[in-house]
């Protein structure tokens, strides 16, 4: 898989956040998820958990809020192709963690089998 992506979004940010100011979709995709983080934060484990198409980080930044993860057993990686973007999650998750968020524009392909829950919210439109 490319290192960048050939799609540029900058010029549809304005739009995006928009939407996302009009939107109750987050809230009731957050509720959704609810349910199903209580699960994973069991035991001593380490959560390794990977963002794809993050976006600035808002939505994954309330799913951590929400998540009640321990910070040091979160282990967070990030997939955003818009190089603002990336680092505006970056900028904003890294206080989920006490570990160095890992980003990336596109998804590194020796990754295999290795975080224990993948989120793309917003990323099939």
């Amino acid at each position: 898989m490319s290192e960048t992506s050939s799609k540029h979004f900058g010029s549809i940010r304005d739009d995006y956040a928009f939407f996302l100011q009009h939107s109750t979709e987050a809230e009731a995709d957050l509720r959704a998820y609810a349910p199903h983080l209580h699960g994973l934060a069991m035991g001593d484990a380490s959560y390794r958990m990977l963002d794809f198409g993050c976006g600035d980080g808002g939505f994954t930044a309330k799913f951590l809020v929400q998540s009640r993860w321990l910070p040091e057993r979160l282990w967070l990686a990030i997939v955003e192709p818009d190089a603002t973007y990336r680092q505006q999650a970056v900028d904003q998750l890294q206080a989920f963690t006490p570990h160095p968020v890992q980003a990336w524009p596109a998804l590194p392909p020796h990754l295999n089998a290795c975080f224990e829950l993948i989120l793309a919210n917003h990323v099939l439109y």
